[in-house]
């Protein structure tokens, strides 16, 4: 499968620590990929290197582009960032403002689609300082994903979000990742999150130590366990439920699991 992103040989040192230490990754095109690991492991260091934000001596390719310094302003054309604080980012009097700002190839359908996802539809004229912070970054969200990017980079995007919006945003991600050929990277420290994409990432140790699909997880709770990570809810049901005879393959999606078991 053809990467869209990728890094090679990567190190990074903060004054005397270590980070990153000879890190490659690969992220393939239109896939939804989740990247985890432990706190303080660098998740949002590596998301900036991604963005060309901060210089390092890897080889880092962007949809066939060698990222550098003559041709960052393309790549970026091609990238939105969804970071988890969005504090001073405001600078428009409406959120129809804030949201459409610098998105002269506006969709209408697409974007009233996306308002009615967030629950946004009633607020449009509405000043975007006077909302919550939830709302503030649900703006952010959809001011991103209406430029129809190729890439989309969610740095802990979601972590101050209820359940219930969240789960509609990375299923929304999902389908675009699907349908819009979009690719997803969603850097996070919610193990849970594995599940709504196709590959998951381990940072641990200064380097990448699994990048596979998600259904070769099962057999990785031990890894998980000693890097401190909580493995997956669905993972751990299926393997017990399969252990039990209860399943005969291992299963990822709750609706399937239950018709399996109820059979």
């Amino acid at each position: 499968m053809k990467g869209v992103l990728e890094i090679s040989n990567l190190t990074y040192k903060d004054k005397d620590k270590i980070i990153f230490d000879n890190l490659n990754i690969k992220i393939n095109k239109n896939t939804f990929t989740t990247i985890i690991g432990p706190n303080d492991c660098g998740k949002t260091l590596l998301s900036k290197i991604m963005l060309g934000l901060i210089d390092t001596d890897a080889n880092i390719t962007i949809d066939g582009t060698i990222l550098n310094k003559y041709t960052i302003d393309n790549i970026y054309d091609k990238i939105e960032y969804i970071p988890s604080n969005i504090t001073d980012s405001i600078i428009m009097d409406t959120v129809i403002e804030e949201i459409t700002f610098n998105t002269p190839d506006l969709d209408k359908k697409y974007l009233n689609e996306l308002l009615e996802l967030v629950g946004l539809e009633n607020k449009i004229n509405e000043n975007p300082r006077n909302l919550s912070y939830g709302e503030k970054q649900l703006v952010y969200i959809v001011s991103c994903l209406v430029k129809k990017p190729t890439i989309i980079i969610c740095d802990d995007s979601f972590s101050l979000l209820d359940n219930l919006i969240k789960d509609k945003i990375l299923k929304y991600l999902k389908r675009l990742s699907k349908e819009q050929n979009t690719t997803i990277i969603n850097f996070t420290n919610d193990t849970e999150d594995i599940l709504y994409g196709e590959y998951v990432a381990i940072i641990s140790d200064h380097k990448i130590v699994l990048n596979e699909h998600k259904e070769e997880l099962y057999d990785s709770e031990k890894l998980f366990k000693k890097l401190g990570l909580k493995f997956p809810f669905m993972l751990d049901l299926s393997n017990k439920l399969k252990y039990y005879n209860l399943l005969q393959k291992s299963e990822t999606n709750m609706n399937r699991m239950i018709n399996k078991i109820w059979k």
